[in-house]
């Protein structure tokens, strides 16, 4: 069995997952990344929950193989709010009205 940690931003912690397939014990290299000029984020060079993993806990510190559960930067909270055009547009304003 493995556990692998996903962070949690909305609790502040990791959650804990368990798999039951076999593994090897030492980490095989990361993921391959996609090649850009400032490199790959933390969702992107991480390893994957395998899809048959079950939730067994969560905590205040990483259990196992840090990992992600899909990849993606909005699985991870990392994703615009909302309200950011908004913002932005308020932010232009302000900037053309001071000049």
């Amino acid at each position: 069995m493995i556990t692998y940690s996903v962070w949690n931003p909305s609790a502040r912690s990791f959650d804990y997952y368990a798999s039951d397939e076999a593994r090897p014990i030492h980490a095989p290299n990361p993921p391959k990344r996609s090649i850009r000029s400032m490199g790959a984020t933390p969702e992107e060079a991480a390893w994957r929950v395998p899809s048959g993993a079950y939730k067994v806990g969560s905590g205040t510190m990483p259990k196992g193989r840090v990992a992600t559960l899909d990849g993606d930067a909005e699985a991870a909270g990392l994703s615009l709010p909302s309200w950011w055009p908004l913002a932005a547009v308020g932010l232009a304003l302000l900037v053309w009205r001071s000049r």
